[in-house]
C-alpha cells in the first residue's frame, strides 16, 4: 500500500477540502487485481451514501444502478473528457473518464449535488411511485447527503484531472504486469466487483451485529453460494473470516484507545460470548487481548 501514498493522500485532501464524495468506476477489474491498489481504492468503488444505499435496496434499482455504467462508458468514448449530469435518481456529480492505452478504462465520479431541484423532486417521486418506496424517508436521505455546488466546471476539472491521472498511471503500472488491457465491455463483464463492494461496505457498517453470509447476500441481491465464491477468488478468505478479521481489526482499537474491558470490547464488536472472542482474537493475531493490550503498553513506555 506504501507505493498508493500520493492518491491515497490525495483522495483524502479532494474530500475533506471540497467535501466530495467519490465513487470510482473500474470498467475492466484490473484495478482489484491487486491487492495493494484494492486497500486504497476499495473504499470508493461504489456510492456509499445513505441515500443511495437506500436506493439500491430495491432489487431492480440496484441492478438499474449497476447498468448505467453501460451509458457512462458509451458517453465517455464519446466525449473522452470531463461532463456533468443528474442521475435517474436526482443527483448530480461530475463525470471524468480515466484514459489508458487510449481507451476509456474507468471513471471518477464526484458529488453529490442538486443545482435543479424541482428536476430532482420530479425524479425521486417517480422513483418512489413506481418502485413502492417510501417518498418521505427518501427525501430525508437525499437532503442529508447532497452538498452546495460552489465550484465552477474548470476548477473541478483540473482538480479531478489530476487524479484521473493518477488512477491513469496505476492501470500503466499494472499493465506491465498484466502484458494486456482487458477490453472495456460491460454487457459480457460479471458483477465480481461491484458485489463485493456492496458486501465489504455492508460488513463495515455491521460487523458489530450477528450478521450472517444471508445477510450480506440479500443486501447484495445475490445468493450465498455466489458471494462466497466471489470472496474466495477475490478476497481470498471465506465471509466469516473477512467479518472476523475486521473485528479484530476494531477491536485492537478498543484496547489500545480505551479501557474497557475485554467483555465489553467483545460485544462492541460482534461477539456476545467472551470467550470465544478472546479465542478467536488468540488464534488471528498470536497473543490473546490482554497481552495485546499489555504489549501496547509496554512499548510506550
Amino acid at each position: 500500500m506504501a507505493k498508493y501514498t500520493a492518491i491515497h493522500h490525495y483522495l483524502e485532501y479532494l474530500t475533506n477540502e471540497f467535501e466530495l464524495e467519490f465513487c470510482i468506476n473500474d470498467f475492466t477489474g484490473l484495478l482489484l487485481s491487486d491487492p495493494d491498489v484494492t486497500a486504497v481504492l476499495q473504499p470508493y468503488m461504489i456510492h456509499k451514501n445513505p441515500f443511495c444505499l437506500y436506493v439500491k435496496s430495491n432489487k431492480t434499482l440496484y441492478k438499474k444502478c449497476y447498468k448505467m455504467r453501460d451509458k457512462i462508458l458509451e458517453k465517455s468514448e464519446k466525449v473522452k473528457g470531463p461532463f456533468y449530469g443528474m442521475c435517474y435518481c436526482g443527483l448530480e456529480e461530475y463525470v471524468i473518464p480515466i484514459i489508458c492505452a487510449d481507451h476509456v478504462v474507468g471513471v471518477i465520479y464526484a458529488g453529490l449535488f442538486c443545482t435543479r431541484e424541482d428536476k430532482a423532486a420530479e425524479r425521486i417521486k417517480a422513483v418512489s411511485e413506481r418502485y413502492n418506496m417510501n417518498i418521505s424517508l427518501i427525501l430525508d436521505k437525499f437532503a442529508l447527503v447532497i452538498r452546495q455546488n460552489k465550484y465552477d466546471h474548470k476548477f473541478m476539472s483540473n482538480i479531478l484531472g489530476i487524479l484521473a491521472e493518477y488512477i491513469s498511471h496505476i492501470y500503466t503500472g499494472l499493465l506491465i504486469t498484466n502484458k494486456s488491457l482487458p477490453k472495456a465491455n460491460l454487457k459480457n463483464r460479471p458483477e465480481i466487483n461491484y458485489i463485493l463492494s456492496h458486501a465489504i461496505e455492508f460488513i463495515k457498517q455491521n460487523y458489530y451485529a450477528q450478521i450472517s453470509a444471508k445477510d450480506i447476500a440479500y443486501f447484495c441481491h445475490c445468493s450465498v453460494s455466489t458471494l462466497s465464491h466471489i470472496f474466495k477468488k477475490t478476497v481470498k478468505m471465506s465471509i466469516k473470516s473477512y467479518i472476523n478479521k475486521l473485528r479484530m481489526e476494531h477491536a485492537k482499537q478498543l484496547l489500545i484507545q480505551t479501557d474497557k474491558s475485554i467483555s465489553e470490547i467483545a460485544v462492541k464488536v460482534g461477539f456476545n460470548d467472551p470467550n470465544y472472542f478472546s479465542n478467536t482474537f488468540s488464534k488471528l493475531n498470536g497473543m490473546s487481548p490482554t497481552s495485546f493490550k499489555n504489549t501496547y503498553i509496554s512499548s510506550i513506555k
